[in-house]
């Protein structure tokens, strides 16, 4: 009864014939930079204009005039096509907070003659823009209309993921593509893409980029006041509702200071949240992890199954006794237990890569309330003997 488990490794499908042309682009300078964030607060969340850092300006204010500039932004005709869309009310999926830094940079770089060129595309526009207007009129149907909820709530789920997964990853290739073709001497991208470049080039996996220098922003000072300080924004006379939430996050974008640039950024967070990112997508597209054969499919969210997917590989069976690995859409985590053809009960623990992008930091515990036919249901305690929710888990059928 042991389980064969294969892990996902993060991918990025970029077609080589696509990349390939007769000469090599040389980047002098690489940049990688947090165009855009959020703040979580008791009173809600809200978006953060981020503002270009001093020492990446500086250095651009040196460069000779005509000089190069790709930035991951779109081009003034595209632009104003989506803000034209968005005066009618359509809705768009672009942050206008990412607008406020690229403007910056792109009005820094005009300022000093620089040749601005743009990466985004339409087709990724349209792709990202048809899944925005999806979960907007599915929000707003939910608003208005007496809907199922459950499923709702599931079809939201799945199309926030995918959003994600689509700006993050899937329009990589294109932004990759689009800075090789471009030919510029300097190019200025999320972080998130220009470490994955460094390591395809380390991988030899593009063979017509060369980057003399990369770096990237560090980790951001979000040396943020207390929350009396939104309070009294909220207080403040004539802003209330929207008007607050932008006034708050003007007042925090005035706070938040660039990261440091260095040539040795901290990559683990970020290759912990694409592989989880690549786990949700799978999940919600598939219904599976990885491509292994699990003894037992289940889900720690019973309402929206997807979210909470995970399989359950045996390594080790000694009688009733069972040791193995849980992969699910956090990442990997190692179980012990105990398991009968009446109950079973394990208790769980997340590798630092999961528990760094939202896993339980303590160990949970998994103990089955009955059994239905193939399925066990049962709850979810942590560390102090709380229950924090439920699961199910049926056993997979050997094909």
């Amino acid at each position: 009864m042991v389980g064969k488990s294969q892990r996902m490794q993060p991918t990025i499908p970029i077609p080589v014939s696509t990349l390939r042309r007769e000469t090599t682009t040389k980047l002098k300078r690489l940049y990688g930079v947090v165009h855009g964030g959020s703040v979580s607060t008791v009173f809600g969340d809200f978006a953060i204009r981020m503002r270009p850092n001093p020492e990446m300006l500086a250095h651009l204010s040196e460069c000779p005039k005509g000089t190069r500039i790709a930035v991951e932004w779109f081009d003034p005709a595209l632009e104003a096509e989506i803000t034209g869309l968005g005066k009618k009310g359509l809705t768009c999926g672009f942050s206008k907070d990412s607008g406020y830094y690229w403007h910056s940079v792109i009005d820094h770089c005009k300022s000093h003659d620089l040749a601005v060129v743009y990466l985004e595309n339409r087709e990724d526009f349209i792709a990202q823009a048809s899944l925005a207007r999806k979960v907007f009129q599915l929000e707003e149907k939910r608003g208005k209309k007496p809907v199922d909820a459950l499923i709702t709530a599931r079809k939201l789920h799945s199309l926030r993921v995918e959003q994600e997964y689509t700006n993050s990853i899937l329009r990589e290739p294109s932004l990759i593509n689009n800075l090789i073709n471009a030919t510029p001497e300097v190019g200025i991208m999320g972080v998130g893409h220009t470490v994955m470049i460094a390591q395809k080039l380390e991988r030899n996996e593009l063979p017509n980029l060369e980057v003399e220098v990369h770096l990237a922003e560090a980790d951001l000072n979000f040396n943020l006041p207390g929350d009396q300080v939104y309070e009294s924004i909220f207080q403040v006379s004539g802003l209330s509702g929207a008007h607050a939430r932008r006034a708050i996050g003007e007042t925090l974008g005035d706070m938040v200071q660039p990261g440091k640039l260095t040539s040795m950024p901290n990559t683990y967070l970020l290759f912990a949240n694409r592989k989880r990112l690549e786990r949700q997508y799978k999940a919600a597209k598939t219904g599976r992890i990885t491509g292994g054969q699990p003894n037992f499919i289940g889900t720690w969210d019973t309402k929206i199954p997807s979210r909470g997917l995970f399989e359950f590989f045996i390594v080790k069976q000694d009688g009733e006794m069972v040791s193995g690995t849980i992969e699910d859409t956090f990442g990997s985590a190692t179980f012990n237990g105990r398991l009968t053809d009446r109950a079973v009960t394990f208790t769980k623990l997340y590798d630092d890569d999961a528990k760094s992008v939202g896993g339980s930091k303590s160990s949970l515990r998994y103990q089955s309330t009955g059994r239905v036919g193939n399925k066990f249901v049962g709850d979810i305690t942590n560390g102090t003997g709380e229950r924090i929710g439920i699961f199910e888990m049926k056993v997979v059928e050997k094909t």
